[in-house]
């Protein structure tokens, strides 16, 4: 979700506790779209593991039931939500209806007895998130994980977030780790396969976590207001992230032709889960139906605007078709414009560059300037060595590209 691009956590996390001090802890990624569950048994009056898992995920808020441990006004407390939101039958079967994974490769059929603390939390959780936010997590969308403190050691907090994972809650699963430098060791020793993974990861897009995200989460309230800001940005940030997820998907079968020769268990098992994966093929072949094959992933604003306007394929919506001939009118009457003032008041090296946040508008360089600028010329800002100007003629036909 895009909302939360610019906060420094993404994180909502559930707490419950029963009386033995067993604690549950559900920790929702809103950027990533993941659901962290977590249940263990505190050692401690500290509270410390709660302690270490809270400055792991810093979250931007914690919701707790209430209770006579769980007053109003806890510190560190920033909800407190309803018993009924964490019950523990909804949250195994919201878990087994959100998580992206079968039940049975969760361990969830198995072990939801087990983990009936963190299965609550979830529920809790994502009833708050759902109300709070107004959206609706779809099903099967979510990256379901469970994290007991018996596979990690627990160390005091410390900096940066990539920091603070290794430090915080190193590996210690030998397996896992023993797999990891297997990997490691093949990848130095086979310089083919080396180089080849560099060049086939570069062609992902970067935060792909992120791009998945955005088809995890659907608008809780249905209106009949098509054209508003928005609805406009919305459809903008999809439309992006479809053509994202078509760049990702096209890039997998380079991938697969370098993990093809790899002999590590890692990457074998990398290789085996996207060549038998069948889904990969039918989504792309369902963005195809929609998509235009020439639409690229552009990060150059105007470039990524008119990408978005045309990657739908023409025909298949007639208002869609009329929008985009509105668009080509209104970008060509802004660069006539442009090339008018150029002329009239010699301004060779006038520029008009585009940026999502301001739509169109003028700059030069300040050494072009010989004394003032024409007063029809408004919102005149110094910019580094560049003058930045915009007019009323420019700012009435730019409105329509900038919505």
């Amino acid at each position: 979700m895009d909302d939360y691009a610019g906060e420094s956590s993404s994180f909502i996390i559930g707490l419950i506790e029963n009386r033995a001090k067993e604690v549950g802890v559900a920790a929702f990624d809103l950027r990533s779209a993941s659901l962290h569950l977590s249940q263990y048994i505190e050692t401690s009056r500290s509270y410390q593991n709660t302690k270490t898992l809270l400055n792991f995920y810093d979250p931007m808020v914690i919701i707790v039931t209430p209770t006579k441990l769980a007053a109003d006004g806890m510190v560190g407390v920033s909800e407190l939500v309803d018993r009924v939101c964490s019950s523990i039958t909804k949250g195994a079967a919201l878990v087994k209806n959100l998580a992206a994974k079968e039940p049975s490769a969760l361990g969830l059929d198995t072990y939801y007895k087990q983990y009936y603390l963190c299965l609550a939390a979830a529920a809790a959780t994502i009833k708050w998130t759902e109300a709070e936010k107004g959206i609706i997590i779809t099903n099967h969308s979510l990256s379901v994980t469970f994290n007991g403190s018996f596979d990690h050691m627990n160390i005091d907090a410390t900096r940066t977030r990539l920091l603070r994972a290794n430090l915080l809650q190193p590996l210690k699963d030998n397996e896992t780790i023993n797999a990891r430098l297997d990997c490691l060791d093949e990848l130095m020793s086979n310089e083919q396969l080396f180089f080849g993974l560099s060049q086939a990861l570069r062609k992902f897009p970067k935060e792909t976590d992120r791009v998945l995200c955005h088809f995890c989460f659907k608008s809780k309230k249905v209106t009949n207001d098509v054209v508003t800001i928005d609805n406009s940005r919305r459809s903008q940030i999809l439309i992006s992230s479809i053509i994202l997820l078509k760049t990702a998907l096209d890039a997998l079968p380079l991938l697969l032709k370098v993990l093809k020769e790899a002999t590590c268990f890692l990457l074998k098992n990398i290789y085996s889960s996207i060549s038998e994966n069948d889904k990969f093929h039918s989504i792309r072949n369902r963005i195809g139906d929609v998509i235009d094959e020439d639409a690229l992933h552009a990060r150059a604003p105007f470039v990524a605007r008119t990408q978005q306007c045309f990657a739908v394929k023409a025909g298949t919506d007639g208002l869609l078709d009329i929008a985009r001939r509105s668009f080509c009118d209104t970008s060509e009457a802004i660069h006539n414009l442009a090339r008018k003032y150029r002329e009239d008041y010699k301004l060779p090296n006038l520029k008009i560059p585009f940026n999502n946040r301001q739509g169109f508008y003028f700059s030069i360089p300040q050494k072009d300037i010989q004394g003032n600028l024409p007063r029809k010329f408004i919102q005149v800002i110094k910019h580094g060595n560049n003058i930045h100007f915009s007019s009323l003629e420019l700012a009435s036909v730019s409105d329509i590209i900038t919505l």
